[in-house]
């Protein structure tokens, strides 16, 4: 059995790499190329860790740190998904890159770059969707997340072989990753 080509994809929080995911493995996967999609944000630890806002003082639950994720369960879940009878493994996340033993496992890196205008107009609506109000997002977002971002993110651009620009429509995007993916397949 050939090993399945492994995709990571990184990027700053909403900035649309779930998105990608989602759009380019149900591409691949009515192309008869099957894929499998590994969410790093389904291994936050329950525990999170805690960080005080520069800003406030105030304390934040910090899901914008590395120390949020349970990297042995994901690492573990990458290695067992790239010995299954898939074709591609997609693993994304804000965390995912942050990870030597994790980043090693991929073939292809891919960072999803978009403007902060973009990821704070998409963090708004989607934690909107799950019930926050604008005054917590905003809050947690100036006094919080802006931080862990810069501070644990912003440098895994630098393990990207590839950068995409995350405020393009994501069909544009999806096309040009589906022949680049392809091709590194053999189809």
């Amino acid at each position: 059995m050939k090993k399945p080509y492994c995709l990571m994809i990184g990027g700053m929080s909403a900035s649309g790499k779930s998105t990608l995911a989602g759009t380019l493995a149900e591409k691949l996967n009515n192309l008869d190329i099957s894929t499998a999609i590994i969410g790093g944000d389904k291994f936050f630890r329950d525990e999170l860790p805690v960080m005080t806002s520069p800003i406030s003082g105030r304390q934040f639950d910090d899901c914008n740190s590395p120390d949020s994720i349970d990297s042995d369960a994901l690492y573990h879940s990458v290695r067992d998904m790239l010995s299954q009878a898939v074709d591609i493994v997609i693993v994304e996340g804000i965390s995912v890159l942050c990870f030597d033993n994790i980043r090693k496992l991929a073939d292809t890196v891919v960072y999803v770059d978009a403007s902060v205008e973009t990821r704070l107009y998409r963090r708004i609506r989607r934690n909107l969707e799950w019930g926050s109000s604008l005054h917590e997002i905003g809050d947690y977002y100036v006094e919080s997340a802006r931080f862990g971002e810069m501070r644990n993110f912003e440098y895994t651009r630098a393990y990207a072989s590839v950068i995409i620009n995350g405020d393009r429509p994501t069909e544009e995007v999806v096309d040009m990753l589906t022949a680049y993916l392809k091709s590194k397949i053999n189809r």
